[in-house]
């Protein structure tokens, strides 16, 4: 019986590799955003190095 279940867990692990094995080496990760506002606003901030803090939604701390 533990020498089927042994075979049994060979055969599941070697079918994993085989799997992991046909993908694919790299990966990308993409993220985008929808900004309601004219580019020239935009470019202004993005511009200034001193208002970036302001651009940044995640560390705003109440909604606005």
């Amino acid at each position: 019986m533990i020498k089927k279940i042994a075979i049994a867990v060979g055969v599941l692990i070697g079918a994993l590799l085989i799997y992991a094995a046909t993908q694919p080496d790299t990966f990308r990760i993409q993220r985008a955003a929808t900004i309601k506002a004219p580019p020239e606003r935009i470019f202004a901030v993005l511009n200034d190095f001193l208002r970036w803090e302001s651009c940044r939604p995640g560390r705003r701390k109440t909604p606005r």
